[in-house]
């Protein structure tokens, strides 16, 4: 049961950024309010998923009789209820104030420089913030600063154009992170960061 749920979220993050590149190539009118809907779906998603390990853990240990201990009335119900947020609320609080900090920063930055963002970036960068939820936002972030740098210097070079767009950087950034972010993280030592 447990592998059936962790397969449907695998199915779910890749849907969610092929549906944000889809609004993003194909639609003539790029606005932000077409990733609200997904920016919510994400939100709610990680809030149910967190729910569900939640109630699989409870249920896994009430079977076992060991860990049938571990809950009321032999426990507290806080030792369940710290338990629980410590492995799976906490990275879902995070993986959404992560991609919210990012957010408001270019926000910031939006209202300092009028050009520097459009809505519709606003919106790719949000979603896909939370699509590489955490710990591997830690990757996404500078994976798709660098991409956004090369994208800048290339047209710069090539294009004599300054514009700087940072969806496509942060689309392939997450496309990355979707594919290979796990075995990424793995790799930089830091496991102590994995919640």
């Amino acid at each position: 049961m447990l592998t059936g749920y962790i397969l449907l979220a695998q199915k779910i993050f890749p849907a969610l950024f092929l549906a944000a590149a889809f609004f993003y190539f194909f639609k003539k009118n790029k606005e932000m309010a077409r990733y609200v809907f997904l920016i919510y779906g994400m939100i709610v998603f990680r809030f149910i998923y967190a729910g569900i390990l939640t109630k699989m853990q409870y249920d896994l240990w009430l079977d076992n009789d060991f860990t049938r201990y571990l809950l009321p009335p032999h426990q507290p119900i806080r030792y369940f209820i710290g338990y629980a947020w410590t492995h799976f609320w906490l990275g879902a609080v995070i993986s959404i104030g992560a991609p919210l900090i990012v957010f408001l920063f270019f926000v910031v930055l939006r209202k300092i420089k009028k050009e520097a963002l459009g809505g519709e970036e606003a919106g790719i960068i949000f979603l896909t913030s939370l699509v590489a939820g955490w710990p591997n936002i830690i990757i996404f972030l500078p994976l798709a600063f660098i991409f956004a740098l090369l994208t800048a210097v290339s047209r710069k070079i090539f294009l004599k154009d300054d514009h700087i767009s940072v969806s496509l950087p942060f689309l392939l950034a997450a496309l990355i992170i979707i594919l290979f972010g796990d075995y990424l993280f793995d790799h930089i030592n830091m496991p102590e960061l994995k919640i």
